[in-house]
């Protein structure tokens, strides 16, 4: 924000810029006010120089216009003044690119070159770059912030700090007169005895809105320029949308002012982030709450994560994309490993797998409408420049948010964090552009190109109002509505003892859905006497599985297996998977309990259990919301009777499972490992009689595990 106080009492006026409608600003350094009367701000954050409307703080966009994707770029502006010339300067305060190594995130963002620029000159009117004022490596200028011009010489009556004399002489300024002062330092439009050029702001108190060189009062009283609300500023200096007639009276004549602040709603953002076909400052303005007074609909702030842009160009170039100079998409120029798939975009000639001198490309996204929220920009890249000369860079709306040069010619995932153009219609661009020396590599690829927005807001309690609205009686950053905690599952006797997992989903948490977890804490570490070959399952400790529900032959979800056929005896069971299920488990089993089978069940093994509520859905790693963890094992090597010994009866009791008889050990605790994705589902055979035998010879169990993707 930049604050307004009273000049002097000291007191607080007002927010004169709001963090609301502050047109991107961050971290806002040095300011100054232009001859015109608008304000201009170092936006540190953003390597700009924003403007301000004078009189009401409205963001009128980026001001100093500077330099290209390789060449002088405003990197963290800091001080700004205006200097006697009425021209605009500005520091910059980024490290010395030659002490810091290209990649390294510390390196100046498309640094001046070869002049390691200090302070930067800027047109007091266009904003366009000029000149470098303090430039050079040996200036010994580092961080600079504040500075201050030196009052002038009064042979120097244009302040454009050569002496009068020498304009005159160089034909630089006229003296008609011959009276050794030049012209222009003789006009006085107003006749109030003082020269034009002494009346300028900042010298003295006088403006020139619309920067033609001459007062704003002569510019009126001349008639060269109309003031249709007679407040003794031209109407062009008003006039927002540029058509000639001052915003007021624009408003008085009938154009729309929905939210009352003296601009034409078509001068203002026409983000309709709810897509309800009213702008949003509209729906503020009518009363759309804003609990958090940040600017945005609560709707809005709280909206679902979504990708709004993904694109591998394997079709070649998308409908809506384009490219210009020497972006193509292409199969060629492979670098192994290729980030995804066979086809990216090229800036290069595909043909030689090479670039040229002075050669410049760019592929532009589709215009496209940036929700509220936390905005990730993601893309493969591959880039082979000549280090520090030739450079590729992403831009979105004409600011560079990523730059890099010379690389080492491999694939590289790059994530950018995109927020400070959120809420807005953006244009992403991926510019390349070499010098004119020294090339042939390949220059650069790109592919994988994704936008992702997660929303500003959390919404735990799916009420569309941000979470920060609601009470939160703790202060733990979780609402009270949501404050309530999945419970725990319930062990059961002996579970340790048991080739499953066992274990008691509470009754009490009937009718919600909920999710169980599964941690594979420690995997297959057997006591003695074991076998040999044991297969090292240690990458895949930490993991996390999902209990999920096994499928019958009609593909039907089932949570209950047959035990016995001839004595039709069943039990409760499912299965392990890579992705929660979400699903009542509390009132389909009723408080029985669950009997968990899988490929990553194997014995000699500990797992931590835990039930996760169903707004821990897409944070289930991270949920504050999940229940506390109950650690269980399996049994040992090769037991199925609850003995821990691994021996003949354990042949015995398989063989008697497999035959059904009276009293035979349960179905699930003589399953070792079967090549079916669901054993459970299946009777118990002579493989399982083998695999016990194998089991008391010391023959190692055929595990296996597949890793989630």
């Amino acid at each position: 924000e930049v604050l307004e106080y009273d000049g002097v009492t000291g007191a607080f006026v007002k927010a004169f810029v709001p963090a609301t409608n502050n047109g991107g600003m961050d971290q806002p350094k040095g300011i100054a006010f232009k001859s015109d009367g608008n304000l201009l701000v170092a936006s540190f954050g953003t390597d700009e120089v924003l403007e301000y409307d004078g009189n009401r703080g409205l963001p009128r966009g980026k001001w100093a216009q500077v330099g290209t994707i390789d060449r002088i770029t405003q990197d963290s502006p800091w001080g700004i003044r205006i200097g006697p010339d009425h021209n605009v300067y500005v520091t910059r305060t980024g490290t010395d690119f030659s002490s810091v190594a290209l990649g390294s995130g510390q390196e100046d963002v498309g640094f001046s070159h070869l002049t390691d620029a200090r302070m930067f000159e800027f047109d007091g009117c266009t904003g366009w770059f000029r000149r470098t004022i303090i430039g050079g490596n040996d200036h010994g200028l580092n961080f600079a912030t504040g500075f201050a011009f030196v009052p002038g010489n009064s042979n120097d009556c244009n302040f454009n700090q050569l002496q009068d004399d020498c304009d005159i002489a160089s034909g630089f300024s006229a003296d008609t007169n011959s009276n050794t002062i030049p012209d222009e330092c003789e006009v006085d439009c107003d006749g109030n005895g003082k020269f034009d050029a002494e009346e300028f702001f900042p010298f003295g108190d006088k403006l020139d809105c619309n920067c033609n060189g001459q007062l704003d009062g002569c510019d009126l009283t001349q008639s060269l320029s109309l003031d249709c609300n007679n407040n003794g500023i031209p109407d062009e200096c008003e006039d927002c949308d540029g058509d000639g007639i001052a915003d007021e009276c624009e408003i008085s004549g009938g154009a729309p002012d929905c939210n009352a602040n003296g601009l034409p709603d078509d001068c203002e953002s026409a983000a309709d982030c709810d897509g309800n076909l009213v702008a949003d400052i509209c729906d503020l303005a009518g009363g759309a709450p804003d609990c958090n007074g940040n600017g945005l609909l609560d709707v809005c702030d709280v909206a679902g994560a979504s990708t709004i842009l993904s694109e591998d160009f394997e079709a070649g170039l998308p409908a809506g994309w384009s490219t210009s100079g020497i972006f193509s998409a292409t199969t060629s120029c492979v670098v192994s490993p290729t980030c995804i798939g066979a086809q990216w975009m090229h800036a290069g000639d595909s043909g030689s797998c090479s670039y040229g001198n002075s050669q410049a490309g760019v592929l532009a996204a589709p215009m496209m409408y940036v929700p509220p929220g936390q905005i990730t920009l993601d893309f493969c890249s591959m880039v082979d420049t000549e280090l520090d000369f030739d450079f590729v860079g992403v831009y979105v709306n004409d600011a560079v948010v990523w730059q890099t040069s010379g690389e080492s010619a491999t694939w590289v995932e790059e994530s950018i964090d995109i927020s400070a153009f959120a809420n807005q219609d953006v244009a992403i661009e991926f510019r390349f552009a070499s010098d004119g020396f020294v090339s042939g590599t390949i220059g650069w690829e790109v592919d994988n190109i994704s936008v992702t927005v997660v929303p500003a807001s959390e919404d735990c309690d799916a009420n569309l109002v941000p979470d920060e609205c609601q009470p939160d009686s703790d202060n733990n950053g979780i609402i009270d509505a949501c404050e309530i905690s999945a419970l725990p599952v319930e062990s059961v006797a002996d579970a340790d003892l048991q080739r499953t997992l066992s274990f008691v989903v509470p009754v009490a948490g009937a009718g919600e859905d909920t999710a169980l977890s599964i941690s594979l804490t420690s995997l297959y570490h057997p006591g003695m006497p074991f076998p040999g070959n044991q297969p090292d399952f240690s990458s895949l400790e930490g993991e996390i599985r999902y209990v999920n529900r096994l499928l019958d032959a009609n593909g039907l979800p089932v949570t209950t297996c047959l035990d016995s056929p001839s004595f039709q005896t069943f039990y409760r069971c499912a299965t392990l998977g890579c992705e929660p299920e979400y699903f009542d488990w509390a009132g389909a089993l009723g408080g029985e309990t669950l009997r968990l089978s899988g490929a990553a069940i194997v014995p000699d093994s500990v797992y931590g259990v835990a039930q996760l509520p169903l707004d821990c859905a897409g944070n289930e790693l991270a949920c504050p919301s999940a229940s506390a963890v109950v650690v269980m094992a399996t049994a040992r090597f090769g037991d199925t009777d609850d003995d821990e010994l691994t021996n003949v009866a354990d042949i015995i009791g398989t063989v008697d499972r497999v035959k059904d008889t009276s009293g035979a050990i349960p179905e699930y605790s003589c399953y070792v490992r079967r090549e079916s994705p669901q054993p459970q589902l299946e009777t118990p055979n002579v493989a399982d009689i083998v695999r016990h035998v194998d089991a008391v010879k010391l023959v190692a169990y055929d595990l296996a595990i597949t890793a989630c993707p």
